[in-house]
Parts: C-alpha cells; structure tokens; sequence
C-alpha cells in the first residue's frame, strides 16, 4: 500500500445511490472502494442520496467512510419506501369479496402501471434532477480527473453521462448486476414492449457514453463487452469481483471466540430470500432429512438472517409449521452482526436459483464466507459461483434440484460434528485475490488507464 497525501491525490467523482447509511449488500462494493482508493492514490467525492427511499439502513457502515472523503447528499423526490412497499404489495386472499379491496388494488395497480412506465429505467430518476445539480457544482469548485458510477440504480448512469457531457472526464460504469438480467428480476420492470425498448435504449446510450465498464463476474464482462463491439464503444472491459474486507474478518474473530456451547450444528444462512435465492432446496432437503434421520431433531440448528419476500416468506413459515428442527428466523441485521452470525456457525449455506441468467451471478457474500473459513453448503446450478467455490473452497456444489445430495451432506454433517463438535475444516486457499484492497487497487488502476486514453484522445483530437 502507498501512503498518499490529500494534496498530492487525483480526485475522482464516485456516483452511488447505494451508501452508508444505506443498508444491504449492495452498499458494500462502493463502500470499499471509497475507504480504500486514497491508498492508491485517489481521493473520492461521493454523491449520494440523502433522503433514501430504502427498505433498510445500517449505521454503523458510516463509520468506514475516510475523513478525507467529501460525501455529498442531495434530495430525492421519491416517496418513502413504505409507500412503494404498500403499492407493490397485494394480499387479497384476506379480502375475498371486498368491494373496498378490490377498489384498493385496482388503484394499486394504475398507480405502480403508471409509474413504471413514467420512472424509467427505475423510480430512483427522482433522484437525478437535484444530484445533477450537487454534481455540477463540485466538478465547477474542484477539478476531478474521472467519474465513477455504481449501479443499479441505472438510473444514475443517466445522470453520470450527463456530468460527463458538461465535464468531458472519463466514465467508468460499474455494473454491479447485470442491467438486461436484472430487468427479470428487479422491482420496476414491467413486461410491454415499450418499456422493455426504453430500457434497451437507456443501457446502449450509458455503454456509448463509457470509458470503462466494469463487471462483477467473467461471464458478465464477457456478455458487456459483446454489447460493446456491437455498439462500437471504445469502452475498457473488466471484471473486478466483490470480495471481503480483512478488517471485517478481524472483527468476527471475537465474536467467534465468544460463541456460546451448543452441541447441536449449527446451520446459518444470511442474506435476502427471493427469486434468485431461492430457499426451498434447502428445506425439501432439511424435511428429507428428518424422515430419513429423525434424530436430526437433536442435532440440527438453523438460522435464516434477511429480508424475505411475500413468497420466500411463505415457504418458511410452512416449514416452521411442520419442522422439529429447532430454527430462527431473524429479520435484517447489520453487516456486523449478520458476520458475527455466520462466524459463529459450523457452517454457512449459500444459494442460488436455477433461473435463466443464474450461470453468471456470484452472490457477493461468498467471498466474505470464503473467508470465514466454514464448511459451506452450497446450492447453486452450473456456472461461475459453482467453478469459483470449487476452485477455492474445496466443498461440493449442489444442483437446486438434487434435494438427495444436499439430505446427504446435511446427515454426514451432523454424524461427524457428533463424533467430534470441535472438529474444524481449514481451508487454506490464498484469497488476497479477492480482498477488498486487492479489488480496488484493480480499480485504480483502470481509472487510471481510462485517463491515459482520454488524455491521449484529447491530444489527437
């Protein structure tokens, strides 16, 4: 590492809706790069939201930001997110023959029909006529050498190619998910025609515009950087993985340490329950068990730590109903806490979807369970978080439908932590690769490329 100081940095313009009081996973990537990138040599100026319509915060990530980092937070117009969560959610089996119901849900959905089709490519555009505001005042007051932006929100790559237009700096887009995968998935996209053609438009014009676009998988990059021969961007095509923060693993030795004595093996997983994560395997293979084994009632624990939608919801509660496994489900938790959770596991249960698209997903807290060093239970179909745990873990991958695999490893678990609870399986796979100061002395380095080119175009030009 460089020691830097802020007079002899280049400044960079770091666009993220995503950050700290925000919280979630998503809010990790643009977090650590933000603490670490004065170690190489850039010193970021973050423009964010201040009055988020989120389902979560976490203070404590606060805490992180460097002192030396100006974060600027501009207004959105967006409702609170409890109004979005009202519109988006429908229970009518409570309210068979309601004429009021019914009134109420026609009206839910011309409001969230309307806003799909006006808030494109997501509802956070709110946010954009004052952050473009925010933005083009700093970049007026200070020089800066590039801008940085995070997504999704897509939405704040409109807003950070029109920084770009009025600043000529390099862009760099961060793809943290996939924007034509995501579409399938993410709240906001509804299916006609035209606004699947505006979102298309929205994703060409962002990839036109890049300097750099930056992916979090291989197979990501590789579908980007097809996307960009076909547009004829000049863009530089990477992959930069999300990874685990050393401090962060620091921190979860003493919460290990301080675990109280439980014979039983404990089972954790943390993290959101929804379409692509889908927590079903892992039950049908926990009931399984219990029918094959009905002394897993004594030696089995297991912990769900996340947010949940409706239907995840409903798959847990029906097995909490019919279960004699003990188990805990725990709403959102803190980044801290959720780690102290999975440090204090036998081991950790990471899951995947077989959807279309899957293959080149990497859920972002397999890193951080890598680094943890657990037995990892591993649910997942073929593709790049299948190879990487394989690679570098050591432990099986298990296809979402072999429910007999997963009963299988689930009995041998338990039968050896019988015989031998303080048993411990170290993996001594070097992960410096994918460490958060690693990752982001890639980013730097790509700034900086993307600098040297445009200097060079300005030059020719």
């Amino acid at each position: 590492m460089t020691s830097n100081t802020k007079s002899s940095m280049r400044r960079l313009l770091i666009i993220s809706y995503a950050f700290p009081p925000v919280g979630g996973a998503g809010v990790q990537r643009t977090l650590k790069f933000t603490k670490y990138l004065p170690e190489y040599g850039w010193l970021p100026s973050v423009l964010t939201v201040a009055n988020p319509s989120v389902p979560v915060t976490d203070s404590r990530l606060l805490e992180e930001i460097p002192k030396s980092v100006e974060v600027i937070r501009s207004r959105t117009l967006e409702p609170g997110y409890a109004f979005k969560k009202a519109i988006a959610t429908e229970q009518a089996a409570s309210h068979q023959g309601d004429a009021s119901w019914s009134a109420l849900r026609w009206f839910k959905r011309y409001v969230k029909g309307w806003g799909v089709r006006l808030l494109q490519p997501d509802p956070q555009i709110l946010w954009n006529p004052q952050a473009f505001r925010d933005g083009k005042k700093r970049l007026a007051e200070v020089p800066h050498e590039a801008i940085f932006v995070s997504g999704p929100p897509f939405s704040s790559f409109q807003l950070a190619t029109r920084l770009q237009e009025i600043s000529s700096l390099p862009l760099l887009l961060d793809f943290r998910d996939e924007w034509t995968l995501a579409n399938q998935y993410l709240e906001n996209q509804g299916g006609s025609r035209m606004v699947r053609q505006r979102q298309l438009e929205l994703f060409e014009q962002s990839l036109c515009r890049a300097d750099g676009v930056i992916a979090t998988t291989e197979s990501s990059a590789v579908e980007l950087s097809k996307h960009c021969r076909r547009l004829g961007s000049r863009a530089f095509v990477q992959t930069i993985y999300n990874g685990f923060d050393p401090s962060d693993m620091a921190s979860t030795e003493s919460a290990s340490s301080k675990r109280v004595e439980d014979p039983r093996f404990h089972l954790v997983y943390t993290g959101t329950l929804w379409r692509l994560t889908d927590i079903q395997p892992l039950l049908k293979a926990i009931h399984s068990l219990e029918l094959l084994m009905p002394s897993a009632k004594n030696h089995l624990r297991l912990t769900l730590c996340g947010r949940r939608t409706p239907e995840q919801d409903a798959f847990v509660r029906s097995f909490q109903k019919g279960t004699t496994i003990s188990n805990e489900v725990v709403d959102y938790l803190s980044h801290e806490e959720a780690l102290s959770l999975a440090a204090s596991s036998n081991a950790l249960t990471l899951l995947l979807a077989d959807e279309p698209g899957a293959e080149r997903v990497v859920p972002g807290k397999l890193f951080e369970y890598l680094a943890l060093r657990k037995p990892l239970l591993a649910i997942a179909p073929e593709g790049e978080t299948a190879e990487l745990i394989r690679r570098h873990s050591g432990s099986p991958c298990f296809q979402p439908n072999d429910v007999e695999g997963i009963t299988n490893w689930l009995r041998t678990s338990l039968t050896r932590h019988a015989l031998d609870p303080k048993r411990k399986i170290i993996n001594e796979t070097n992960l410096e690769w994918c460490s958060r100061p690693q990752l982001t002395q890639q980013l730097a380095s790509l700034i900086e490329a993307c600098c040297e080119r445009s200097k060079g175009f300005r030059q020719t030009a």
